[in-house]
């Protein structure tokens, strides 16, 4: 693909208003934690880009019209450790909700996108070495105008074991996508 980008020399104006709340939750005693978190932004633009996919090139091109994007994320994160078994164990959630316009071949689109993730991850560490498994789980859907795209699926799975000898790290590690 090429990509040819024309500008009538637009001067972006963005002006952006957000909030954002954590509240954290600390017991080191029984090794438990926890964070809430939420944010909302509100964006408004002066410019946008018109993107055009014409013989498998793309046409961008910069123009003064205003528009809005909304955003919202939520999440929380829990972190529970087990001194005596040498493990730790944590989960991460978070979920993205996004409006707004885009432009193609000269037409507003109104869009939506969707995005849930989920990390958990364990780690096991007796003296002799560290084993840690994480993976990532990742479901995201759009729709623009009246097209609902597929929802996508991503997967990481990544799993890793360190050895000290002396003082000398030796680690091995496998990632598997999908």
């Amino acid at each position: 693909y090429r990509t040819t980008v024309y500008s009538n020399v637009v001067i972006p104006i963005i002006r952006k208003l957000s909030v954002s709340a954590n509240y954290t939750y600390k017991r080191p005693v029984k090794e438990l934690f926890l964070t809430f978190r939420g944010n909302w932004s509100h964006v408004w633009n002066g410019s946008m880009i018109d993107m055009q996919i014409i013989d498998s090139r793309y046409l961008m091109t910069v123009v003064s019209k205003k528009n809005q994007v909304n955003t919202y994320r939520i999440g929380f994160d829990l972190s529970k450790g087990f001194f005596d078994l040498h493990l730790k164990n944590k989960i991460s959630v978070s979920y993205l909700k996004q409006n707004g316009k885009q432009l193609s071949f000269h037409q507003m689109y109104d869009y939506h996108n969707y995005s849930l993730n989920i990390i958990p991850e364990f780690t096991y560490s007796p003296t002799w070495c560290d084993i840690t498994y994480q993976s990532s789980y990742s479901f995201n859907r759009s729709k623009t105008g009246n097209s609902h795209l597929s929802s996508i699926f991503q997967c990481k799975q990544s799993l890793s074991f360190i050895k000290t000898i002396g003082n000398i790290d030796v680690g091995l590690s496998t990632v598997y996508y999908h």
